[in-house]
């Protein structure tokens, strides 16, 4: 009889979970705090991290503590959510605590904190001191062990109250717009839109504090910012400025570093529009209407504002015959009657239903671009497509179809063009046989043309020529 011994080998960590190549390549600076730690059980953690895996164990202490001042930004994140797991209490309030805050907390500065905590009756310092009763630990941590007999927390936690004070700062502001009659602002408003340059000083000079909130607000930050003239600007800065609210402090200090006077462009639109209490759609309106060629027509397109609609009405900016949109188009383009040929930078539901379009290119590089099962596109002549994923559906009467740089088509049941004369498929790769069913399959007894300018050569069958010659008899194959 074979007797079997029993063998224990042992391996090393690092060889067991080694750093895979791909991010040892793009994050050069990996190895080396690996190496800086020689800790076996980073090399374990590391890969779990980068490969979004769950960690199935409660990691050292220090190890987690050096892994968030790694220098790759994903490695920090899954080791503050590993510390919040294993290391972390829940902290259920803000007040009368003394805070040690060890790290940095995401969309917060040290200062925004320190005005939210002394609301709450309460301190943060960034060094130890006896005092403190809370440590708050976040990436970036210069912290190598943590200390005995303190509440620890980690900032996602800490930042969830950070937010849920500044939602109750946020609603106390909102009484203060109660305050003021809204039939009362909005006629000030109105009033400030159409004076002239003497009148709306004039107006400007009753302004008393208080007023500025709202429509209010956004209207004199953009008078502020972009009217020709200095004393008018100068004089609406003023009255932001006696403003002590929150958003009114916020929106200044952010457009204070920017200069729209004469921009061509927009920056940070997105983190002006955060500010609670701030109405961007107005602010917008006002820039583009001082300045035609400024591209916050472009964000403002996007909303779903009275202002786009009323931008709409009033200016051929973007309510043109031929139009280019270089963002999506919002749900008040409904009302751009005279744009006949758009070409838009992004797909949105609308388009679909814009039903005086004659000719309409869409560009589509973040997602597929799927076509509805139903349109009113009842005029549509032209349909240009560019996306790397196109799904085609819907019936339109269409004279000329044309998809570029495409490397995935779908062609569902419901498409069908049975009007269309010329198609094009330029600079794509896709894979043929979904084409091929739809040509078999669909009556186009118009189709005159069929391009295939700069298609990948090995997606083509040999055959492929003489199948659309049997196909559609006297057509012209261009390639």
């Amino acid at each position: 009889m074979k007797v079997f011994e029993k063998k224990f080998i042992f391996i090393d960590y690092k060889s067991s979970f080694p750093l895979r190549e791909a991010y040892a390549k793009k994050h050069k600076k990996l190895k080396e705090e690996l190496a800086t730690i020689n800790d076996p059980q980073a090399s374990v953690l590391l890969r779990l991290f980068l490969s979004n895996q769950t960690v199935p164990f409660k990691p050292n202490e220090s190890t987690l503590l050096a892994l968030l001042r790694s220098s790759v930004a994903l490695v920090r994140q899954n080791a503050l959510y590993c510390f919040d797991t294993y290391y972390g209490e829940e902290l259920v309030s803000l007040t009368s605590h003394n805070f040690w805050l060890s790290g940095k907390v995401d969309n917060y500065k040290l200062a925004s904190i320190r005005e939210i905590l002394k609301q709450e009756q309460s301190k943060v310092v960034t060094r130890f001191s006896k005092n403190v009763d809370i440590l708050v630990v976040g990436e970036g941590t210069k912290l190598e062990t943590l200390p005995e007999g303190l509440f620890i927390c980690s900032t996602l936690i800490f930042t969830l109250l950070l937010e849920a004070s500044n939602e109750d700062d946020y609603k106390k502001e909102i009484l203060l717009k109660s305050e003021i009659d809204e039939a009362e602002e909005s006629l000030l408003v109105e009033t400030l839109l159409n004076a002239n340059d003497e009148k709306l000083l004039e107006h400007l000079e009753k302004i008393e504090k208080g007023m500025v909130v709202g429509d209010t607000l956004s209207l004199l930050l953009a008078i502020y910012k972009v009217h020709p003239l200095k004393n008018i600007r100068l004089k609406a800065k003023g009255l932001l400025e006696a403003e002590q609210s929150k958003p009114t402090k916020e929106a200044l200090a952010f457009c204070e570093a920017r200069n729209f006077l004469n921009a061509k462009y927009t920056v940070g639109m997105e983190e002006l529009e955060k500010i609670k209490g701030f109405q961007i759609d107005l602010f917008l309106y006002y820039l583009v209407k001082v300045q035609k060629n400024h591209l916050g027509k472009e964000y403002l397109a996007r909303l779903d504002s009275h202002w786009t609609e009323r931008f709409l009405e009033e200016s051929f900016l973007l309510n043109q015959k031929k139009l280019e949109l270089f963002s999506k188009a919002g749900k008040r383009f409904m009302v751009a009657k005279n744009i006949e040929t758009f070409k838009v930078h992004a797909h949105s539901a609308i388009l679909w239903q814009m039903n005086w379009l004659k000719s309409l290119e869409i560009r589509e590089t973040k997602e597929a671009l799927i076509l509805p099962q139903e349109n009113s596109l009842n005029a549509l002549e032209s349909l240009i497509l560019e996306s790397k994923e196109v799904v085609l559906a819907g019936h339109f009467g269409l004279k000329s179809l044309s998809i570029t740089k495409c490397k995935a088509l779908k062609i569902e049941e419901s498409f069908s063009i049975p009007k269309v004369e010329e198609l094009s498929f330029k600079g794509s790769s896709f894979s043929i046989n979904e084409l091929k069913c739809f040509l078999e399959r669909a009556e186009l007894p118009l189709l005159k043309s069929i391009s295939f300018k700069g298609f990948a050569n090995y997606k083509i069958p040999k055959d492929w020529d003489a199948f659309l010659a049997k196909r559609f008899v006297g057509i012209k194959i261009v390639c």
